[in-house]
């Protein structure tokens, strides 16, 4: 997988900069439950034959397990927490920390209308095992990587309601991989992986456009370290693995939940038509 930039102009790019939230893991209250919504913004989804064909035939689909109240995050003494499944001695306190504030971004992006509003813009395709990402330009091709301010941002979108549920959060870095992996976490499962040639970043007439290669004048966009966190749902293939061991099979079962894990309110019936049960 390769980071891909979207439609959206210079103007939008400096404003995603200077209206990015400061700290939107530091929520001062309990926060809302956040339901999955579709996407409502000038940005089409990718087209079904490509958002459910298998583009990774290694990557096996798993059917999800009954989503239980501990598969999602927590809000404890004043803080978020991620979910109970996780065994979460095996974080310090600097990740715990860190963590709270990645969790706080899930909370505002579980609503992937948020993410486009603060500049992420929508890749043009599904990754199997992964979802649908989401990639903010100006935080990508910045040096800095804060856990309140993810580059990256993947989704799962029902088949049956066209609504995304925020699955994993991301982080990017421009470095090789004899450099070794970005500590932004101790622990030693944040290994994150590496890509020689992370893509580019194309202006064409004043617009940030998808390539699939670099061009004269592109903005190149690696070598780069690049980490998923499944912060706020559970992924028994660990808190920091790259692929979410169930995404397919959820995105096909349009089971989604809320950001706290109640089961997502059904979808309105189509003007004209009978509401089913």
């Amino acid at each position: 997988m390769r980071f891909k930039g979207g439609l959206m102009n210079r103007a939008l790019l400096l404003a995603a900069l200077l209206t990015l939230p400061a700290a939107v893991g530091s929520a001062a209250q309990k926060p809302d439950d956040v339901a999955p919504q579709p996407l409502r913004s000038q940005y089409a989804p990718p087209q079904p034959e490509r958002l459910y064909a298998s583009a990774q035939p290694d990557v096996r689909e798993k059917p999800c397990p009954e989503l239980t109240r501990d598969f999602f995050p927590r809000w404890e003494k004043g803080r978020l927490l991620p979910p109970a499944k996780y065994d979460l001695k095996q974080f310090d306190a600097h990740d715990l920390d860190l963590l709270a504030l990645a969790l706080g971004a899930a909370h505002r992006y579980a609503d992937i209308n948020t993410a486009v509003s603060d500049g992420y813009v929508l890749d043009s395709k599904y990754s199997a095992g992964m979802g649908i990402h989401m990639y903010h330009p100006v935080l990508v091709l910045s040096a800095a990587v804060e856990a309140d301010k993810p580059q990256f941002l993947t989704y799962a979108r029902s088949r049956q309601t066209s609504a995304y549920m925020l699955i994993q959060v991301g982080y990017i870095h421009r470095r090789r991989a004899e450099e070794g992996r970005y500590e932004l976490f101790h622990s030693p499962s944040a290994h994150g992986h590496f890509h020689d040639d992370g893509g580019c970043v194309q202006v064409k007439d004043g617009a940030v456009v998808d390539v699939d290669g670099c061009g004269p004048g592109d903005t190149h966009v690696g070598p780069i370290w690049m980490m998923h966190a499944a912060v706020n749902f559970y992924n028994e293939e660990g808190l920091f693995a790259d692929y979410f061991s169930c995404v397919d099979a959820l995105s096909r079962s349009g089971k989604l939940r809320t950001f706290f894990g109640r089961p997502a309110p059904a979808a309105p019936a189509p003007r004209g038509s009978a509401a089913t049960p």
